[in-house]
């Protein structure tokens, strides 16, 4: 790996997380445009999306994505980015864009992140909708479309 890496996990999760990796995604969320609609949503669901697309761009996977899923999500649906990537052989991956932000209901925001390789420079794109919790919590669908 290349850059400073940070553990930002949970003693029980230790997802090792680039500073260069989570730096590309606060970059892709301070470009990313969200529709006045989904404006508000999508800057309140802010914190935890930097959080797991950071821990997802670094290798997140299986059952440690549980703990980010929302209840009635299916993670069986869940494809991490580095599935896709045939040359990508170690470290995390970038978040180049995030995108297509979508306000689904008062309670969820759909969005778009590409993620691309240092490596091998391939891409791969996956859709996420962050949905606010009755608790305030903010888990994750991780649907294909």
């Amino acid at each position: 790996m290349t850059g400073t890496t940070s553990n930002t996990g949970t003693s029980s999760s230790n997802i090792y997380v680039t500073t260069q990796a989570k730096a590309s995604v606060i970059a892709a969320i301070n470009k990313a445009h969200a529709n006045n609609s989904a404006k508000r949503l999508f800057n309140e669901a802010e914190p935890a999306i930097v959080k797991v697309i950071s821990r997802i761009a670094c290798g997140m996977k299986g059952s440690r994505i549980r703990a980010y899923s929302d209840p009635d999500a299916s993670t069986l649906s869940f494809l991490t980015p580095l599935s896709g990537m045939d040359y990508h052989k170690s470290g995390c991956l970038n978040v180049l864009r995030i995108n297509g932000i979508q306000k689904k209901s008062a309670n969820a925001v759909k969005f778009f992140v590409d993620y691309i390789s240092p490596q091998s420079e391939e891409t791969q794109r996956r859709s996420y909708t962050a949905i606010k919790q009755p608790s305030g919590e903010w888990l994750f669908d991780w649907g294909l479309s």
